[in-house]
């Protein structure tokens, strides 16, 4: 991996974002199969797309890590998993 020219800590976050497995975004496929059976019929594709993507973005949780002066879901770690949809 490549890491001429990058700080430190950008050189951490390169090997945590390369290093680590990837895992099923839960909160996101739960929110997202709300949002398309919401408006499932009711408008185009396309428009079902993006209305999922605006809900699933207006309701999803926000995280911070340590070390990491932008926020946002990362990969290398889950952070909030609800088991119990109905």
């Amino acid at each position: 991996m490549e890491e001429r020219g990058m700080n430190e800590r950008i050189k951490k976050l390169r090997r945590q974002s390369v290093d680590t497995p990837a895992r099923i975004h839960m909160e996101r496929a739960d929110l997202m199969t709300d949002a398309y059976k919401m408006y499932e019929g009711s408008v185009s594709v396309p428009e079902m797309r993006a209305l999922a993507f605006k809900y699933f973005m207006e309701h999803k949780h926000l995280c911070i890590n340590d070390d990491n002066w932008s926020s946002g879901k990362s990969r290398w770690r889950v952070y909030h998993l609800h088991l119990d949809r109905g």
